[in-house]
């Protein structure tokens, strides 16, 4: 059996790696040059910043299972919790949110798509145009082909192979993520992130990258990601870098203090298809019979594990 996976984010992988574990001949075709779509990391100057999913909490799932596999030092429990932004305080966060154990990477995120990865047929910087009703991608023929790409990106594959299913509405928000590192020590606080619950604020997200992981900034430095909110980052999405670092510097002066107006670096990643906001099911994109699969988010939610588990239900579905 031969199977191709359009997209090489973490539901991608997933599917393909337990595909391929099964003995499936499979090729994975990714636009763009990395892995792991919203597991990404980016390293700037001496500061290293996850710009995309912050952390993963895998509960019992076989995500959980295979990080467990991972070397030793790989994967960091992280220690600290999330607290919460609101009427201008800092307070403790959700307890029963708290309660579930989060995971970072040393070195980054990313090292968890590089290890899924690992002895798959990935084909990098490849754009899947279109696919022929005869299974065909680039004059090759598969038994099945699976996008986890995503649902709008998906839905525009799906036309090219007149597939005339009909899915509920899928939407995404946008989000803007601004990599803050500073010459300065890390703000002595008991949690690692804070969160504005409510979105009334146009900073959403504060991840003090060096308080959650270990290796983030040189000793005496402290590396931030600030993520911007829903309605901010639709506003500014084409907006120049300065105009986003500026709004996201000003709120880290806000709840940390003076120090931290004055970055080192500074750098800005946009993402336009960042979290789902209305979703369908598995079973209602996918119909009995189909050889042309949708996975990923959109059809789970925003977080990175639920969508890795679409990919490993439908990797499932497809070798019974």
């Amino acid at each position: 059996m031969r199977v191709a996976v359009i997209g090489a984010g973490i539901a991608g992988l997933g599917c393909a790696r337990k595909l391929k574990e099964a003995g499936v001949d499979v090729t994975v075709f990714e636009k763009s040059r990395g892995l792991g779509g919203r597991l990404a990391t980016r390293r700037v100057g001496p500061y290293t910043f996850d710009t995309g999913a912050t952390t993963l909490t895998p509960r019992e799932s076989e995500l959980g299972r295979y990080m467990a596999s991972l070397p030793i030092g790989t994967v960091e429990l992280i220690s600290r919790p999330v607290y919460a932004f609101e009427f201008g305080r800092i307070v403790p966060g959700d307890s029963s949110k708290n309660k579930d154990p989060r995971y970072g990477f040393r070195g980054g995120i990313s090292r968890l798509a590089k290890s899924l990865a690992d002895g798959l047929d990935v084909r990098l910087e490849t754009r899947v145009e279109a696919i022929s009703g005869q299974r065909e991608i680039a004059g090759e023929t598969y038994d099945h082909i699976v996008l986890s790409a995503p649902t709008p990106q998906a839905l525009e594959l799906l036309g090219t192979a007149s597939d005339a299913r009909r899915l509920p509405q899928v939407s995404y928000r946008p989000c803007l993520s601004v990599l803050l590192g500073y010459a300065t020590p890390d703000p002595d606080v008991p949690f690692y992130a804070v969160i504005d619950p409510h979105q009334r604020n146009p900073i959403v997200w504060v991840s003090i990258e060096s308080l959650k992981v270990s290796g983030r900034a040189p000793e005496g430095h402290c590396a931030v990601v600030v993520q911007m909110n829903r309605d901010f980052s639709r506003d500014h999405y084409t907006s120049p870098d300065d105009r986003i670092i500026e709004e996201a510097v000003s709120g880290m002066e806000r709840l940390f203090g003076e120090p931290f107006g004055q970055p080192a670096v500074t750098d800005v990643k946009r993402w336009r298809y960042s979290q789902p906001e209305q979703v369908t099911t598995l079973d209602t994109a996918n119909p009995p019979g189909t050889w042309l699969w949708l996975i990923g988010d959109g059809l789970a939610g925003g977080r990175a594990e639920l969508a890795y588990s679409t990919g490993i239900e439908a990797a499932g579905r497809i070798l019974s």
